[in-house]
Order: structure tokens, then C-alpha cells, then sequence
């Protein structure tokens, strides 16, 4: 299998897992509040991933640049859930869906502006397409007005794109797996004292209980299967063509919603899903350089 294929196939995993994990972000908050739903769910993702560490080994042995590494990343994704967690409370998961995915196109225009990373044609076409698409797929009602929400979730949008860029930095110098794991220790640890001095009053055992499926879910799912996936796959993807295959999570999250919920997509929805896998052909057409690995 080519490496860019590999990458691709690691990416559309990711898109999966996180598609189908939407409903679990939203019930998780029943009982619990963002950070402390943010706190144990990290922090389940990052344990569950321990005995993993052993069967993906690598050659990383630089444990010292590995921590720095997951440290900073870590920093930087716990940004980015709790702008999406606060954002899901005052505006519609339509909108967040749309206006947080903008790092489709955020990702290449920082990549040009401030990495010298110039963008292949093709890849701002697909951006087009795709942008078009998750209109389709997210905005079929119009859009009635920006709230705070929206605000917050525009902020997701960038930090999103920062992660993006700072996963592609990393993931070719450290173990990614290692990367990943460490780097939802660290979230979770991040967020458990907040969330205890701020949430103390809900985050209690038996809240903790009655969020347990959206919590298995997003701890072992969302976190450790789904980061895994971006983070392996982005060692063989340049970040342009990763931010749209990461982009297909709408797609998937609607597919979920017809599959397990029964759910019935709107005309619209089916063209906007079709423009999305379009974007994803677009972003797949062979460049005359291919990303090579490091081992």
C-alpha cells in the first residue's frame, strides 16, 4: 500500500469514528458539565491507550522530546474541545458543524502564510467543493443570525487549524501513538482541577455513571481510536489533503444519524454529500511529489 493511500485510509477512520461520536458529545453534557466531561473522558481515552504503547513500539526513544511534544499538543486540543463544548451550548449543531470544519480552509491559507507552504491547485479546488458542501450538509435552514456561539466556535476553527499544523510538525520526529496517548493524559490533567474548583458540584460518581455509555464512547472512541488515526495518518498525508479527509466527519456524523437513528437526509444533504466525496477525489489526485516517511 502507498504511503499516501495508508495516510488516507488512517484519515477517513478518524472522520468515522468522530461522525458517529456527535450524539455522545451532546448527551455527555446531561450530567456533567464541559470540563469535567472534557477531563474524564481525556483522561479515559489516554489510559485506554496505554497497552498500545507496547504493541507499537516504533524507534522513538527520546522520551524527553515525546513529552514536550504531547505537552504542547495538548495544550493546544484542549483549546479546541472545550471551545467546541461551550459553543455546542448556545448555538445549533448545524452551524458549529459548518463554521468549526472552516479549517479546511484555514489549514492552507496559514500553511501559505505563515509556514511557506504553498498549495497545490487542486487542493484549493477541493477546499471550494467542500466548503460548498458542508453548506449543503449544515446550513440547509439558512443561517439566522451570529451569537456567541458562532463567535466561539469561529475560535474552535483556528485552534482546530493550529493543531492540524503542530501534529504535522511532530508526528515525524516522535512516536505517534506515544504522541497521541500522552497528549490526552495531559488534557485530562489540564482539566480536572478547573473542572473540580468551577463543575465540583456535578462532577460526582454517580454523574459520572449515568454518562457512562457517551463517556466510553468519547474517551475510547472519539480520543483514543480517532486521534490515533489522525495522528498516524498524518504522518504519510501532507496537512492540506488531512484537513479535507478530516472534513468528511460531517458526512459520517449524518450517515450515523440515518443508520442508527433512523434519520431521513433532507435533498439538500445528498448533495452536499456528494460534493463532499468529490472534494476528497480532488484532494486524492496524484501529486508529482510524493510526502516521503520518517522512520
Amino acid at each position: 500500500m502507498k504511503t499516501l493511500t495508508k495516510g488516507n485510509v488512517y484519515l477517513i477512520l478518524a472522520a468515522i469514528v468522530w461522525g458517529m461520536g456527535l450524539v455522545s458529545q451532546q448527551t455527555g453534557m446531561d450530567y456533567l458539565g464541559p470540563l469535567s466531561f472534557t477531563a474524564v473522558r481525556c483522561a479515559l481515552g489516554g489510559i485506554s491507550m496505554l497497552p498500545l504503547l507496547w504493541v507499537f513500539k516504533g524507534d522513538d526513544t527520546d522520551n524527553k522530546q515525546t513529552i514536550k511534544a504531547s505537552f504542547i499538543c495538548a495544550l493546544i486540543l484542549t483549546s479546541l474541545i472545550l471551545l467546541q463544548q461551550y459553543g455546542l451550548l448556545f448555538t445549533s449543531v448545524g452551524k458549529a458543524g459548518f463554521i468549526t470544519a472552516l479549517y479546511i480552509l484555514l489549514t492552507p491559507i496559514s500553511g501559505v502564510l505563515f509556514l511557506n507552504k504553498p498549495a497545490a491547485k487542486k487542493t484549493w479546488l477541493a477546499v471550494a467543493v467542500a466548503l460548498v458542501g458542508m453548506y449543503f450538509l449544515c446550513l440547509t435552514d439558512g443561517i439566522d443570525g451570529i451569537n456567541i456561539g458562532d463567535i466561539i466556535m469561529i475560535g474552535a476553527a483556528i485552534i482546530a487549524t493550529m493543531h492540524i499544523h503542530v501534529v504535522d510538525h511532530f508526528v515525524t520526529k516522535v512516536n505517534p501513538v506515544r504522541l497521541c496517548c500522552f497528549q490526552f493524559i495531559f488534557v485530562g490533567l489540564i482539566c480536572i482541577i478547573p473542572a473540580l474548583l468551577f463543575e465540583g458540584d456535578v462532577l460526582t460518581i454517580e454523574n459520572i455513571k449515568l454518562s457512562a455509555v457517551p463517556i466510553l464512547y468519547a474517551g475510547i472512541a472519539s480520543c483514543a481510536m480517532g486521534y490515533t488515526f489522525q495522528t498516524i495518518g498524518q504522518k504519510y498525508t501532507e496537512p492540506n489533503t488531512a484537513s479535507l479527509l478530516l472534513s468528511m466527519e460531517t458526512v459520517f456524523a449524518l450517515l450515523a444519524g440515518w443508520l442508527i437513528l433512523g434519520e431521513v437526509l433532507k435533498s439538500q444533504e445528498y448533495i452536499g454529500c456528494i460534493l463532499m466525496f468529490i472534494a476528497i477525489i480532488l484532494a486524492q489526485l496524484p501529486e508529482k511529489k510524493e510526502r516521503t516517511e520518517v522512520k
